[in-house]
């Protein structure tokens, strides 16, 4: 979906990462054609699904999500829920083209708001342990989706308040074909068992001192997208627990 964008995560020589933003960088004209899909491994079809599934839901749990992000995040989720656990197991032209619309979609959503937050903490991760981005967007998904749908009064950080955040979860849920926020977790893990990935950033050979460094250098402006709030050190222990 980065196609659909209009902002990217730089993770420079020296470990700090930049995020950057201008109209200029979203392009006039995109050309999708599954076609370059076929050759794609199982895994290589996993990950890149999974990172479309990421910026789909980050979108509908950002603090500035709106109808447009909500609509184009559902059309992704709809279509990779359809397709993406098929797919993994065998090509078809139609399911390619699926998860290739799905992830325009979820571009599209994002572009809306630039949300970035688990975009560039797997990036980061990624560049550190040279793990494939869409492995490591899983298993942070994962933690992320568990962590915000506990969001409450006193940590909400959506001026919208809380209840307008839960029905967001509802229908995230709804969209991932269950029925409440609690079973949209269980539904990703079974998502990722039948995709052949970890669950935990351990399994991936993420270490403590990759889980620091990136919270430290991850710019502020990211983590206060986020819909519950989120700090360094929440991040930390939040994803210590699955080293």
């Amino acid at each position: 979906g980065a196609e659909a964008t209009h902002f990217a995560v730089i993770h420079a020589d020296d470990g700090m990462i930049h995020f950057v933003a201008h109209a200029h960088m979203r392009p006039q004209c995109v050309m999708l054609d599954s076609s370059l899909l076929g050759t794609l491994s199982a895994a290589e079809v996993a990950g890149a699904g999974l990172g479309a599934l990421a910026l789909a839901l980050e979108s509908m749990w950002d603090i500035q999500a709106n109808e447009g992000t909500i609509g184009y995040a559902q059309e992704a989720l709809r279509l990779l829920m359809g397709n993406l656990e098929n797919e993994f197991y065998g090509a078809t032209t139609g399911g390619r083209a699926g998860l290739l619309r799905a992830a325009n979609l979820a571009g599209k959503s994002a572009d809306l708001i630039a949300p970035a937050f688990l975009i560039a903490a797997a990036g980061a991760l990624s560049v550190r342990t040279g793990v494939p981005y869409g492995r490591l967007a899983g298993v942070l998904l994962l933690r992320l989706l568990d962590y915000n749908r506990q969001v409450s009064t006193a940590d909400c950080a959506d001026l919208r308040g809380p209840n307008t955040v839960q029905m967001r979860f509802v229908h995230m849920a709804q969209s991932l074909g269950v029925s409440s926020a609690e079973q949209s977790v269980e539904r990703l893990i079974q998502m990722l068992g039948v995709l052949q990935m970890p669950t935990r950033l351990g399994d991936l050979g993420v270490q403590l001192s990759h889980v620091q460094e990136v919270a430290r250098l991850l710019p502020q402006k990211l983590y206060g997208h986020n819909t519950r709030r989120l700090t360094p050190q929440n991040l930390n222990l939040l994803l210590s627990g699955s080293i």
